[in-house]
């Protein structure tokens, strides 16, 4: 079940700049203490388009915890 949800979220869902904002704000506001991933989201922010959101979904940093 959590598979197929990951998959409907990373390919079906349309996303637009409004939807990255909030993303930005939460993950801001859940590694507000941890410096390294602070500077991950900023990465995410300023190179989010250079990758696709596969390639993000991947690399190691400030996943959200289900659960």
């Amino acid at each position: 079940m959590y598979t197929k949800l990951i998959k409907e979220i990373l390919l079906e869902f349309d996303y637009n700049d409004q939807s990255l904002h909030g993303l930005i704000t939460y993950c801001r506001d859940k590694y507000s203490n941890n410096q390294k991933e602070f500077e991950n989201i900023q990465k995410f922010k300023q190179g989010y388009g250079d990758n696709s959101p596969r390639w993000w979904h991947t690399y190691e940093c400030f996943h959200l915890s289900y659960g």
